[in-house]
């Protein structure tokens, strides 16, 4: 999220870790794979809603293999989806 070869609005987000800046840096360092956990859909506790938190680490989970929308570049499910820029 801070690197500074990733463009502001991509940084937190999965098309941040897939800039070629964030792939170059994790090749340099001899990484050949990396594991995002978890990034599935999940819900937010409401006593942490409440406090002005939210359930960052994703363990009420709605949707396993549904992406969760906060980490997408794009705040819209249809426009997280599409090619076009």
């Amino acid at each position: 999220m801070n690197h500074p070869g990733v463009p502001e609005k991509y940084r937190g987000s999965y098309a941040g870790i897939a800039s070629e800046a964030v792939i170059d840096h994790l090749k340099s360092l001899g990484v050949t794979a990396i594991e995002l956990m978890p990034v599935h859909y999940h819900a937010n506790d409401r006593h942490l809603l409440e406090s002005g938190r939210t359930n960052y680490w994703g363990y009420n989970t709605l949707g396993f293999f549904a992406p969760h929308i906060s980490y997408a570049s794009r705040n819209s499910p249809v426009k997280a989806c599409r090619n076009s820029k």
